[in-house]
């Protein structure tokens, strides 16, 4: 992977974006380059006309030395698959492909979390009364939490401590 400011790129959420939330591609360029036109294109090609600038070059501390100029997409709000477009120094870069959709990222991460959740938390089919896992029941803790042990302490059980 090559990092970000060792080229000029146009950086855009991989994910796609929400079509009612925020949206904005960074234009990644040398210090003193010049970002001039930034457009957005359907894959196809055609252009949108939502008259995008770049803003204002910012640096950041640590990083390679580029500078970073936010392009706000927020206006973009029709569903479709688009990227950007920026000419920096009179080369035209593009951004990889990005989607905006209706619910985009909670679309894309539903169902993973639902599996997840079910696999932490379901044994497979239910006899209908809760099973617990054997290492929950035969612990020391578990058999004292249960008053069958006296006490907790090593070398000490129920019996011992009742005498």
């Amino acid at each position: 992977m090559e990092a970000v400011g060792t080229r000029l790129v146009v950086v855009v959420n991989h994910l796609g974006y929400d079509r009612s939330g925020p949206k904005s591609a960074i234009v990644a360029a040398p210090v003193g380059a010049v970002v001039g036109v930034v457009r957005i294109e359907t894959v196809a090609g055609a252009v949108v006309p939502l008259g995008v600038r770049a803003g204002q070059p910012q640096t950041v501390d640590g990083w390679r030395g580029a500078a970073y100029h936010r392009v706000d997409l927020t206006g973009l709000d029709e569903p479709g698959t688009y990227r950007v477009v920026a000419v920096v120094d009179g080369v035209e870069v593009f951004s990889d492909a990005f989607v905006v959709a209706e619910h985009r990222i909670p679309s894309l991460v539903v169902s993973d979390i639902t599996a997840y959740f079910r696999s932490q938390r379901s044994s497979g089919r239910s006899s209908g009364r809760m099973r617990t896992p054997a290492s929950m029941t035969t612990t020391p803790a578990a058999r004292w939490m249960r008053g069958e042990a006296g006490s907790m302490r090593r070398g000490t059980t129920a019996s011992s401590s009742a005498t």
